[in-house]
């Protein structure tokens, strides 16, 4: 990953709630990036994911909060 899709990665998804869109299921928050993926934490079965850029088409990012409200 060449900086600047990184920092494409961070200013859309870092501190933002992720969310699968099929079902709404909030996953947690982005907190950061690692390799190819983004790392969630603090989701509804508590725990930590890392969630693989190349399946990013699935989920969507909210602001924090928002996630619930969906």
């Amino acid at each position: 990953m060449d900086d600047e899709e990184r920092e494409r990665l961070e200013r859309r998804y870092l501190g933002k709630d992720l969310v699968l869109m099929e079902t709404g299921e909030p996953l947690g928050r982005v907190t950061g990036i690692s390799g190819r993926r983004l790392v969630v934490n603090g989701g509804p079965r508590g725990g930590g994911s890392h969630i693989p850029v190349c399946t990013l088409l699935l989920y969507r990012a909210t602001d924090p909060g928002m996630s619930r409200k969906s």
